[in-house]
């Protein structure tokens, strides 16, 4: 939604997983952000002109991370707010359980005041049908997409596959120069703690074997927040991320940590010894991080008696190392 006041609207009516983008675009973390907390994403912005251009900048967002978001658009130019005060709560459902697909809308929003017995304007749509479809990732999707424009305008869909082909290879350098910046590069210890915390966002078993085992993590910002996931977890004995990121609300440094964390964008299945790999890496590190440091120690030892008990805690170290 748009505004806080359509949030709060929604609300009063038992609609209570919902956000508004306060005017500003969706950027892509923030879209990740809403992937993680949700299966299924409806767009309701308000039923003006803003609001049908608002629709189609979040929805070009979503698609390119793999969500195919519905669409509702509301009658009279209303906004979620004065609709549910003007139309009232039944109507308002009706719109949410009969929303349009989201190509659906682009291809209507793409049409309008467009004659497509204009060979120019035709050739306009069809354009910015396929530039559309450079960003989605569904495959299903994207063939439908195809066949069924292929049928409006009367053009072999041969050609349209053709031509999204060669619109794919143009924005596909862009695409790889976007990645390189925005990723970071870990070392596997790097990884390790990130992928944990990453995890531990929204599942129980992460959590759990974070606490049995308390592995010490090095970065401090994901140290901060392991810590304090454990002590949601503590306190409310479950763990869901939307709940997690409600409580919060006021702490900007790990609501930051986990915007970083879920650009890693992440397969969404894990298994226990995945996790419990994860923790070992951890030990290893920092069991090679106090080896290292016995080892400095060591050269500047001048005592052989110290040495040598130097020496032993490096060779009991080294065979903690092996039984990870």
């Amino acid at each position: 939604m748009e505004g806080f006041m359509d949030v709060i609207r929604a609300y009063t009516i038992g609609i209570e997983n919902v956000i508004a983008t306060m005017g500003t675009a969706v950027t892509k973390k923030q879209a990740l952000l809403i992937k993680r907390m949700a299966k299924e994403v409806l767009l309701c912005f308000d039923g003006d002109e803003a609001g049908a251009k608002a629709s189609l900048s979040c929805s070009e967002e979503l698609l390119k991370i793999g969500i195919q978001p519905k669409i509702v658009r509301l009658e009279d130019n209303l906004d979620p707010d004065e609709f549910i005060q003007t139309k009232g709560a039944d109507r308002f459902f009706d719109y949410l359980n009969h929303p349009m697909d989201v190509m659906e809308f682009r291809a209507s929003y793409y049409k309008k005041n467009k004659n497509l017995n204009s060979v120019e304007q035709t050739a306009n749509y069809v354009n910015q049908m396929l530039e559309d479809l450079t960003d989605v990732t569904d495959e299903v999707l994207k063939e439908l997409t195809l066949q069924k424009l292929s049928r409006e305008v009367s053009l072999d869909v041969e050609i349209l596959r053709k031509k999204l082909q060669e619109k794919e290879k143009i924005s596909l350098p862009k695409v790889e120069k976007e990645s390189k910046i925005e990723k970071k590069n870990f070392n596997r210890f790097e990884k390790a703690e990130a992928y944990l915390v990453y995890y531990m966002l929204d599942h129980k078993l992460p959590v759990k074997l974070y606490m049995e085992k308390h592995p010490f993590i090095n970065q401090e910002s994901y140290r901060k927040l392991a810590n304090y996931i454990v002590q949601f977890y503590k306190e409310h004995e479950y763990i869901r991320l939307s709940d997690l990121m409600t409580s919060l609300y006021e702490k900007e440094d790990m609501t930051k940590t986990i915007q970083e964390l879920l650009f890693l964008n992440l397969k969404e299945e894990f298994t226990e010894q995945e996790i419990e790999d994860y923790i070992k890496q951890i030990q290893e590190y920092n069991i090679q991080v106090e080896i290292k440091r016995l080892q400095k120690k060591m050269k500047e030892e001048t005592l052989p008696m110290e040495k040598a008990k130097i020496m032993e805690q490096i060779i009991v170290l080294k065979k903690e190392v092996n039984q990870l």
